[in-house]
This record gives C-alpha cells, structure tokens and sequence, in this order.
C-alpha cells in the first residue's frame, strides 16, 4: 500500500475571537487543534494528512471602572447602561490594546444610599396649617446630616426625631444631605382630616309672626355652638333654637369640634307681612249665642287693636274701646248705645293696629247691625 502523505502545518497566531475554516471544520479558541485528511490530496493520489495548530493572543486586561455614584446616577460603557439596577459587567473593546488585541474594561459600580424614616402627620382640623413631617431614622449615608423640604435651604440636623411643622396637606418632597454632599429624596404625603360638615338648608320665607325652628346638619359632635345675631332666637348657643324673626334675617351657626376645629354655615330668613285682619260685615245682637257681638279678630302678627270707635250713619259714636284683647269677642260691641238697643243700620267702624314688629296701621269698615 501507498503510504498516506503528510501536508502541511497550518499553525497561526490568531486574536481572540479569530476563527478559521478548513475542510468544513470551524477552528477557534474552542478547537484550537486537529489532525485532518484531504482524501487523494497529495501528488501521487493517495490521502494528505493536515495539522492544524492554531495559537491565540491573550486578551489585554483594560482598567477597572469603580466608581461611588448618587442614587440615581448612571454611566454609559461601550453602549451599555450601568445604574443601581445594573451596577457591575464586563465590556469587550475589539482590537484596543496596543498589541491589538481586545481589551477588556471591568465595571464595579457602588452607589451611595440611606434609608429615611419619615412619617407625614396631618393637621388638627381640616385645611390646617399645624401638620408635621417627623424624621425619627437616618441609616446610611455619613453624618452629620442635613434636611431641607422642597426649595428650601438645608438646615443642620442635631439630633433625632426632628419635626418640621406648620405644614398644610399635600405631597414634599423631604431632601437629605450628608456630610460628604450626598443628597436623597423621599416625597412624603400629610393627608388632611375629614371635613367638618355643618348644614342649615336653604334659605326660607315665612309669614310675620311665625317661628322656625333650626334643624342642623353636622357630621361630628359639636363641643361648642354659637349662632349669631342672637336677635329673635329662643336661644344662641343651642342646636335646635326657635327663630321668631320680626325682619328679614341672616344667622350664622358657627360650631367647634373637641379638637377646637371651626365650621359654621348661615341660612337667610324672609319676613313678610300678609296683615291677617278680619271684621265680620254684619252682626246680630240678639243673644241667641251666635254673631251676637261685633270686634276684629287678628293674626299672630297683630300685637295690640287700640282705640275701636264706631259711629252712625250722622257720625255718632255710639261704641268706644281704648283697648281690646286680640280675638276676644266678648269685648266687642253688643250694639247697643247708652243702654238702648240700636236698631238695624249699618255703622262705620275704625281702629288702630300694631303689629308685632312695631307697625301701626288705621283701618276702618262698616258693619250691618240686624234684628
């Protein structure tokens, strides 16, 4: 038999990463070496063997990137993003050696971090202005320590719990500064309390004379109750007072909650006067118990009836009364004058009428006497 014949030596110095192919074969730093037949390859026609032996250059260690950064913070290697959610890896930089090679460049990222302990205390009464923001914790970072809210300029922490007062509700946002200039955020929320709610309705009309009596609405219990003016109230510091108002009128309740928080709502009332006054047309004195006596009944605006007079038709008076008590009859007149009954006739009347909230007025009218 015909020997095989050896070929060449393929032996190359490659970089890392390099490949070659040879006969169908992929060699790389994986398979750097083999042996490999070229079936009737040499001269003579038999088999040539091939050996591949490949050498590979190191890969240049670049420098290490350590670095302490903010929270937050973020630096870009070669393309790629490295933050707190991706703080270390390993970048490869093909052909940035000074041989050539690749050059590897480490990322060690460490970013500086504190833990805040902040609680938002919500003010006394609604919308207030007394509400706290209280930093009972610091851990992290390098003291002395130093906060500020919002814009505001930092101001020295001496000790722990620190609280930052006459806040309103809503959303800060609480800064930390440490002793190498280090800063941190944290927003925190102070929620405002519930809302006091007090409630008179609406606004209301009623006839001179009457009352209405206020009937509250409130979410809370009251500790103290005020109504203001105190004018035509059956009483001002009670829930439930009975208005008699003689004009028109706004009251305001004002009512302070056992933390001393303030409310008040007002309600209007409209005075009108409908002068109820009624004087029968006709009357008959003959004491059979039914319209026996004349006078002129009155509403609950009326105060007083002062000074009844009737007269004849020759302008006689034949009836006199300084005063009579409202809507008592039995002060009217029983048609008789000096003592004699009168016979049928008409009569003028006239009187005069206060109301209740200080009006007078004259009114007059005839009245038919039968027998």
């Amino acid at each position: 038999f015909l020997p095989a014949v050896n070929g060449p030596l393929i032996a190359e110095l490659l970089f890392p990463g390099d490949s070659i192919v040879f006969n169908g074969t992929i060699y790389n730093q994986a398979n750097p070496s083999c042996t490999d037949i070229l079936a009737r390859a040499a001269a003579n026609g038999c088999d040539s063997i091939l050996q591949v032996q490949l050498s590979f250059l190191p890969a240049v260690n670049g420098p290490l990137i350590a670095e302490l950064l903010f929270p937050g913070d973020s630096i870009v290697v070669n393309g790629t993003v490295y933050n707190q959610a991706n703080p270390s890896g390993t970048e490869i930089f093909a052909g940035a050696a000074a041989n050539g090679c690749d050059s590897i460049v480490t990322i060690s990222l460490t970013f500086e971090d504190i833990y805040i302990g902040a609680t938002g205390i919500s003010p006394a009464c609604f919308r207030g202005e007394d509400g706290l923001i209280v930093i009972d914790t610091l851990i992290g970072g390098k003291p002395p320590y130093s906060v500020a809210l919002g814009s505001n300029d930092f101001e020295p922490i001496a000790g722990f719990p620190v609280a930052l007062g006459g806040l309103s509700s809503g959303d800060y946002d609480l800064w930390i500064e440490d002793a190498d200039g280090f800063t941190y955020v944290l927003e925190v929320t102070i929620s405002d309390p519930p809302a006091l709610v007090l409630e008179l309705g609406p606004d209301r009309t009623l006839p001179l004379g009457e009352s209405v009596e206020f009937e509250p609405l409130l979410n809370f219990v009251p500790a103290a109750l005020q109504w203001a003016p105190s004018a035509f109230l059956s009483c001002d510091t009670c829930l439930n007072p009975l208005a008699s108002p003689l004009e028109d009128i706004t009251y305001t309740l004002t009512a302070i909650d056992p933390l001393g928080c303030l409310t008040s709502d007002q309600i209007s009332l409209r005075v009108y006067r409908q002068r109820a006054l009624y004087a029968p047309n006709a009357f008959s004195p003959d004491f059979d118990g039914v319209n026996d006596l004349f006078t002129i009944f009155a509403g609950a605006e009326v105060a007083e009836i002062r000074n009844l007079q009737i007269f004849n038709r020759w302008g006689d008076q034949v009836f006199q009364a300084p005063l009579i008590p409202l809507n008592d009859e039995s002060w009217g007149w029983d048609g008789t004058f000096r003592g004699q009954r009168l016979d049928a006739d008409v009569f003028v009347y006239y009187a005069e009428v206060e109301y209740i909230d200080g009006q007078r007025e004259l009114i007059k009218g005839d009245v038919l006497l039968i027998r």
